[in-house]
């Protein structure tokens, strides 16, 4: 705006100069000529100027925090980051009380309008259209990854890699009552083993405890290339062999037959937090044990089967409501009868 105003009044302040020249003598064109210059040259330095502390202040970068990792952004996000931040770090001081939790504190967070080059690996490429809801995930899950590696592999694959999942949800019913397995079925029918052995939570899990018949022949054969040279998965799909199936089950139980989705046991997760209060993050990913039960009364400080039945409270408050309106009931009966006038306008009806 400063360059704009300047360059525009730059010919009007020639054309007062020039006016009177014509009747002035040499020596004074002269002297008015290389006043203009100076004038000039004085315009292109001010631009000059401006143009370095807009530069200055684009490539400005401020530095806060999460937890005890660093979030450096570009100077123009700070308005928008620091109240998230605030608010996210008031959270994890809650859940972690005064622990680190994490080995590897000195990654950095960045926070760009735009990187050039390829994207950092904790690099968050600030879309103007996100909610605060969204950024904050993105946030609490790289906070969550960095707290993860402090916990061994089996609990990372049971957490699904997110230390900080949302509360239970509507989708967490759907996930459990749309799940091709009966423990799931159980577990809403109120059953308290059925949710154990659902949510993987019965130690030595036993496929027969969680699936049906036909629901492990389906599972076997969808991995049927797993077992391409094993005569006796023909047993479990074709001859359906309860027992067969079982121990084919058994053999990849961990890693490729998940009971229901990884999202209905993160729901868990958040309840056990809750329920622990605060530092409940920094006791489930405290000591060494491999043990997701042990990890998740430590957490509540309450017994297995209470955080079960919480969550089964929890889930079963937010169920779907699976009732139609009555708009919509007069709405599909106004197209109904819509689409059967139509079609009774047919010549070949008629």
């Amino acid at each position: 705006m400063f360059r704009r105003a300047l360059m525009r009044g730059l010919p009007a302040l020639f054309l007062i100069a020039g006016t009177p020249l014509t009747a002035q003598t040499a020596p004074t064109v002269s002297k008015l000529t290389a006043r203009l210059q100076e004038l000039n040259d004085s315009l292109h330095a001010l631009i000059e100027i401006q143009d370095s502390l807009a530069a200055s202040a684009s490539s400005r970068m401020d530095t806060l925090s999460l937890g005890r990792i660093p979030v450096v952004m570009d100077h123009v996000l700070l308005p928008s980051v620091r109240p998230l931040l605030d608010s996210l770090n008031t959270v994890i001081d809650s859940l972690m009380d005064g622990s680190t939790g994490i080995r590897n504190a000195a990654d950095t967070i960045t926070v760009k309008e735009r990187f050039t080059g390829t994207l950092p690996q904790h690099g968050v490429q600030w879309q103007r259209r996100w909610n605060p809801r969204k950024l904050a995930r993105v946030f609490m899950r790289i906070y969550g990854k960095a707290a993860l590696e402090t916990v061994p592999p089996g609990i990372v694959l049971w957490t699904g890699q997110d230390l900080l999942p949302d509360a239970v949800r509507g989708s967490t019913y759907r996930s459990l009552a749309t799940a091709d397995v009966v423990a799931a079925t159980r577990c809403l029918e109120g059953s308290v083993a059925g949710c154990r052995s659902a949510l993987m939570l019965s130690g030595d899990p036993n496929p027969e405890d969680v699936y049906t018949t036909d629901q492990m022949v389906r599972f076997v054969s969808r991995l049927r290339l797993m077992f391409i040279y094993r005569k006796d998965s023909l047993d479990c799909i074709n001859g359906r062999k309860r027992q067969v199936c079982t121990e084919l089950l058994r053999q990849v139980w961990s890693n490729h037959v998940p009971s229901i989705p990884i999202a209905a046991q993160q729901a868990l997760l958040a309840s056990a937090l809750h329920m622990g209060g605060r530092g409940a993050l920094a006791r489930f990913i405290a000591g060494d044990s491999d043990d997701i039960r042990q990890r998740l009364e430590a957490a509540a400080r309450a017994p297995l089967d209470s955080i079960v039945r919480q969550f089964l409270t929890e889930v079963r408050s937010n169920r779907p409501s699976s009732t139609v309106g009555t708009s919509t009931m007069l709405g599909s009966l106004m197209w109904t009868a819509v689409f059967l006038a139509l079609a009774l306008r047919n010549k070949r009806w008629q």
